[in-house]
């Protein structure tokens, strides 16, 4: 990786570093619960500012891989509601996590290709061949989404490939983490939200067994 790349990557991590450490008593349930009601009020004043800092927010969040996403996503959820808060949290993080493969593309493709391309042939073809399938899977498995996307971004998959895949298959865990918070926010338990819930550990097992079974067929 040339001195320019360092220099970048090095900035990258300072960015993520100073955003986290002066934001992540913030990124709490804790704050969450006792700041709702500020949260509507200030939604309520102006609803279009105010959803446009929380897009913007998310989307840089999900971009630097700052630690968060989570409680990010069931904030939307308590603040704007199910029906806004979806298609909200769903662009942001599918463009976030797009310019974050984009940039571990540019950070670190060319240096892997050059030291492994003979080793990864193989490797690059399949994904060339199945790489929406490979990141579905990967996207409802339950690996952390930052790692997906810094991985995809050594991988020759299309970054509008990338884009709408993601979009897709987060989709469901998006959806059950924004229920959830908007639950949460009314401070009660139900049986919706109970199955929201177990959704997010069911979701990766189906997902896992589905893999298995296309990899078998492809065999």
């Amino acid at each position: 990786m040339t001195k320019s790349r360092w220099l970048l990557l090095l900035a990258f991590i300072a960015v993520a570093a100073a955003i986290w450490l002066g934001f992540r008593e913030y990124l709490t349930p804790e704050y969450l619960q006792a700041s709702r009601g500020k949260l509507i009020a200030l939604r309520d004043a102006n609803p279009v500012a105010f959803s446009a800092a929380y897009f913007v927010a998310y989307v840089v969040m999900a971009a630097l891989s700052i630690p968060g996403a989570g409680i990010l996503t069931i904030a939307g959820g308590a603040i704007f509601g199910v029906v806004w808060a979806t298609p909200l949290v769903s662009f942001a993080s599918a463009i976030g996590a797009t310019a974050a493969m984009l940039s571990a593309r540019f950070l670190f493709h060319d240096a892997v290709q050059a030291r492994y391309g003979d080793k990864l042939k193989g490797f690059n073809a399949g994904f060339r061949r199945d790489g929406a399938v490979y990141l579905a899977v990967l996207r409802m498995t339950g690996v952390p989404f930052f790692l997906i996307n810094i991985v995809m971004g050594l991988t020759p998959i299309r970054a509008w490939t990338f884009y709408w895949v993601s979009q897709v298959a987060m989709l469901p865990i998006t959806i059950a983490f924004i229920y959830a918070g908007s639950q949460l926010g009314e401070f009660k338990v139900t049986g919706t939200l109970i199955v929201a819930l177990a959704a997010l550990g069911i979701l990766p097992l189906i997902m896992k067994k589905l893999a298995e079974h296309w990899k078998k067929r492809k065999q």
